[in-house]
């Protein structure tokens, strides 16, 4: 105790002497710091920072832009230039994300808008002058009739889906109207500020969950990684405007639930309900999935009486969301419904079967997409596991909405893992899905590599800790995402056949579209009557149903793989009732691309040899068969006159 006493009476000693001694300081200059104090070490400019990723991602966009113009003129490498082109601009802006020092918002917001935009600057260099998705062609029919009519719901024959749902092409030609804009020009500006403001609104949205830019953005760089977001989600198809709208009412529906103002909280919902019937009447898959995130979220305010009472926005959106979707799919597209329930139950009775396949995107596949697209699933799972288990590390802290997108997220991996493992067709609904069940599971996987994991506590190290500091140093993840862009490309659209523009290939989607079939399609909606039944290979058709407004049936192989007018031949064509026989005689010359050279081909996946000349020459000797179109490569032949054939009428 003596010594306790002693010790503290020397300690407020030394703090008066301290105290008493006098301060000498030297002026310093503006900003410096006084003498024997260290120097404050300079704060990253933001702006700065955020201007090298922006070089960064337009040069990866050039290195891109590159290897397009260098398949075009059969240069080798341009395959390799083009990956490298991909890491480069999806690898500056995760380089930053995943480094030490800390990301201001600015940086975050414009990294969450450069990147969308740099990605469709490359799906434009891809075809800068016109659409060569085929589905985009069928959404044109639909613009066309809008400009034609002024009214909606007019027949398509390519989709008969799409005029149920006419939000892109409401959209379209509005802006085609006003500005006198081609129906092209429209749909890019249409699509590519829906594919800016996708990324925005999720920025914002996974903002508004985890309340950390640089998590936020990271979620948007990895969602950006998807096999669709790059291509398929930002082509003019109905879908790419939908997911925005979809986006932005889950944000509000948020918003509106966090909101302790009234009158603030009525305008948020009432932002909700318009988007949500801006997503209803142009997507039904998109207002389905916007009506289960609502209810998931529901089901988290059950958790008190109090959370209850406060959610009525979320209650009300819900509400009306449901009567909206009920209403339209039921009254508006009651088919499209009955569609749905039919492919739902194919899958179910496909999980139900016993059968573990786990099949790629692309059949026949080159060796580096298969094993790059396998990595890529083992790396989303691992990050999955690894997110999730750093959510339920902090399931005592508040934030019930990352537990929720945590539970929302892992279910639809595993059940879209199912589906492709087990699911007939299941390579192409798995590739529908990543749309949607990547919202939550990039918020996991930004989680999973935000930072290096924490030591444990007593636990037992399976790694050393150099080889922990090793496998999630910022090198190491900045591979991952590059794992994840190569593989979600090799994954996704175009197929690897139709990767890089080129010359005109069989049956190779956008590859498949060049002046002769354009030129064709051009003259079928002049010339031939509207609605009348055609048969060709499965590009050639869907071009004359959706550009040539003719009706295309399925099944029509027998026509083209006889050497005569056999029997099946002319059962396909009385049942069918078809008027019009397009032969394109490159068929005659090239395998198909996919595998197959018509829909429902009874032969796909088994051509070791192209179609033989005399199978497809075999009109010009048919008695009554007139041919009204030859440009040399593609010719038309009517069947009105041969014995066999329909009459000549326009279908009811």
């Amino acid at each position: 105790m003596i010594r306790a006493t002693a010790r503290r009476r020397r300690e407020r000693w030394r703090r008066s002497t301290v105290e008493r001694r006098p301060v000498i300081e030297l002026q310093a200059a503006p900003g410096a710091s006084a003498v024997g104090e260290p120097a404050p070490a300079p704060r990253p400019d933001p702006a700065r920072r955020l201007a090298l990723v922006a070089c960064g991602m337009a040069l990866g966009v050039l290195i891109v832009a590159l290897a397009y113009a260098g398949n075009r003129d059969h240069l080798r490498g341009a395959a390799e230039v083009y990956w490298v082109g991909q890491c480069v601009l999806f690898g500056a802006p995760a380089a930053l994300l995943l480094g030490r020092r800390a990301v201001s918002r600015v940086e975050a917001i414009g990294i969450a808008v450069g990147l969308p935009a740099a990605t469709y600057v490359i799906k434009e260099c891809y075809s800068p002058i016109q659409f060569r998705f085929l589905d985009e062609l069928a959404h044109v029919q639909t613009a066309q009739a809008i400009l034609a009519t002024h009214h909606l719901f007019h027949p398509n024959t390519a989709l008969p889906v799409s005029p149920q749902y006419p939000g892109l092409e409401i959209a379209t030609t509005a802006l085609a109207a006003l500005s006198h804009l081609s129906i092209y020009a429209a749909g890019t500006v249409v699509v590519g500020v829906a594919h800016i403001l996708l990324a925005a609104g999720m920025y914002l949205l996974f903002l508004e969950v985890t309340r950390r830019p640089r998590i936020a953005c990271l979620a948007v760089v990895i969602y950006a990684t998807g096999p669709h977001y790059a291509f398929f989600d930002s082509y003019f198809i109905y879908e790419a405007i939908a997911l925005p709208f979809m986006v932005a009412c889950l944000l509000a529906v948020l918003r509106a639930r966090r909101e302790p103002r009234l009158g603030i909280a009525l305008v948020w919902s009432g932002v909700a309900i318009l988007c949500a019937a801006a997503t209803v009447v142009s997507h039904h898959v998109t207002s389905w999935v916007l009506l289960g995130a609502l209810i998931c979220l529901e089901a988290t305010s059950w958790r008190s009486w109090r959370a209850l009472r406060s959610g009525w926005p979320l209650h009300a959106t819900l509400a009306v969301v449901a009567a909206m979707v009920g209403v339209w799919d039921l009254r508006i597209s009651p088919a499209d419904v009955a569609d749905m329930a039919t492919v739902i139950g194919s899958v179910t009775h496909s999980l139900s079967a016993h059968r573990t396949k786990l099949a790629v995107s692309a059949p026949f596949s080159p060796r580096f997409d298969v094993w790059m697209e396998y990595l890529a699933e083992l790396t989303v799972l691992v990050l999955v596991g690894v997110g999730g288990w750093r959510l339920w590390r902090t399931r005592h802290r508040p934030g019930s909405l990352l537990r929720l997108v945590a539970v929302v997220g892992a279910m639809g991996f595993f059940a879209a893992l199912a589906i492709r493992l087990r699911g007939s067709n299941g390579s192409q609904l798995w590739g529908r899905a990543t749309t949607y069940y990547l919202i939550p599971v990039s918020v996991m996987a930004a989680v999973a590599l935000r930072r290096p994991p924490p030591a444990g506590r007593g636990g037992r190290r399976w790694l050393s800790p150099r080889l922990t500091r090793l496998g999630w140093s910022t090198p190491a993840r900045v591979v991952l995402v590059a794992v994840l862009v190569v593989g979600g490309l090799a994954a996704g659209e175009p197929p690897y056949y139709a990767r890089l523009p080129g010359p005109y290939r069989v049956v190779a989607w956008e590859r498949s579209i060049d002046q002769h079939n354009l030129a064709l399609s051009r003259w079928a909606a002049a010339e031939l009557p509207a609605g009348f039944g055609v048969a060709s290979d499965a590009n050639t058709e869907s071009m004359l149903t959706s550009l040539g407004h003719l009706a295309g049936p399925a099944g029509v192989a027998p026509l083209f793989l006889s050497r005569g007018y056999s029997a099946a031949a002319r059962s396909v064509v009385l049942k069918d009732r078809i008027v019009f026989v397009a032969v394109d005689r490159r068929i005659a010359h090239q395998l198909p691309a996919t595998g197959y050279y018509f829909t429902d081909d009874p032969r796909a996946g088994r051509y070791r040899s192209p179609i033989p000349v005399g199978d497809l020459t075999k009109f010009n000797h048919i008695a009554g068969v007139s041919r009204l179109y030859d440009d040399g490569t593609i010719v038309v032949y009517d069947l009105t006159g041969s014995r066999y054939a329909v009459r000549r009428r326009r279908k009811p």
